[in-house]
């Protein structure tokens, strides 16, 4: 089942210091060098902050306990091949799984930070160069396994194995790390991730390379409860990235709610769509939203999320399949449907 996409292009319009960040992830280290740089195929990606002294990531909201992980990933190393972590599995605060480069241009696997195997030799890795990097890996003490592909062929892959770094056979956040270097150009990149587990769905195992398309409302929809800080309400909320307080819709009255008409994709082979809502709670009374999906006669209204706090956070939710056929997104459908929010007081 898809868990989480992220392409990075919400977070500005162009290469430069990203907004907004800190919304959507939990950051590790300085986030002072953070940046947006060119994508692997056309809009953006994300470079991690370039730092020797701490542990330099951003992680992903808490997915739950989950015993398998597939992760999928566009990386683009710097200019030099170091010996860095690049993604790593979390179980509460403690390192439990985690795939690193070397130097020499292998690829390495650890529990905690132990080393279980490496690469024979170099795999492929480019200094400068995007690849596709996709790892699955089952969380157990004695019985774990994992696969490694880069661009597609495996690369590292074992079975019958301590994956384990704690006493847990699970994880719940997944890190993407940055170089431990003093140099900028030694920033590594990450663009067009997926993260799924092993339950059956449209992603429950490995998909290929691909690429996360982000699109902003451009019309009104069906409903139009909420009140806009000036204009049509679509338009308040169609920014990239966000702008705070500038333009926003709110609502304190329950089940009021908002649908937008969105930019048309033209796109095949569609694992998944996900709603981002950035919000933040506007009074000392606590409330929830819902993302909804207007697909044909089938409005999918989800569950509700807890917002939580005064400051802006993001909250997102995956739809694998058209919730009015149950069958995968087709481009078309997508552009036939309305998404938006429901306010839950």
């Amino acid at each position: 089942m898809l868990l989480w996409i992220e392409g990075f292009e919400s977070f500005g319009s162009s290469p430069g210091t990203p907004t907004g960040i800190t919304n959507k992830y939990t950051t590790f280290g300085s986030t002072t060098n953070n940046t947006l740089a060119a994508g692997r195929v056309g809009g953006l990606s994300f470079k991690v902050h370039n730092d020797p002294g701490n542990t330099s990531a951003i992680g992903t909201p808490d997915f739950g306990n989950k015993a398998t992980w597939i992760i999928g990933f566009g990386f683009r190393p710097g200019t030099r091949l170091l010996d860095t972590r690049i993604v790593s599995l979390y179980d509460s605060t403690s390192e439990q799984f985690t795939l690193r480069m070397t130097g020499a241009g292998e690829l390495a696997v650890y529990r905690g930070t132990t080393l279980i195997a490496a690469s024979s030799g170099a795999v492929g890795l480019s200094s400068n160069a995007w690849c596709f990097i996709e790892l699955r890996v089952t969380l157990h003490g004695s019985a774990g396994a994992y696969e490694v592909r880069l661009n597609g062929v495996n690369v590292l892959s074992a079975s019958g194995v301590r994956t384990t770094g704690t006493a847990n056979n699970f994880a719940q956040t997944v890190r993407f790390r940055g170089a431990f270097s003093s140099s900028a150009v030694d920033q590594t990149a990450f663009d067009d991730i997926y993260i799924a587990d092993d339950t059956a769905g449209e992603v429950d195992d490995f998909i290929g390379s691909h690429k996360v398309v982000a699109v902003y409302p451009d019309g009104a929809g069906a409903s139009t409860d909420l009140a806009s800080s000036g204009g049509a309400n679509y338009a308040a909320v169609d920014d990239n990235p966000h702008d705070g307080d500038t333009s926003y819709v709110q609502s304190a009255v329950d089940q009021d709610e908002d649908l937008y008409a969105y930019q048309d994709v033209t796109l095949n082979d569609i694992k998944g769509v996900q709603i981002n809502g950035v919000c933040r709670e506007t009074d000392a009374t606590p409330f929830s939203l819902r993302l909804l999906c207007q697909s044909g006669m089938t409005l999918d209204t989800g569950s509700d999320l807890a917002i939580g706090s005064t400051s802006y956070v993001t909250k997102s939710r995956i739809l694998e399949e058209d919730p009015d056929t149950a069958a995968p997104w087709t481009d078309s459908a997508i552009n036939a449907s309305q998404f938006g929010v429901r306010v839950v007081a």
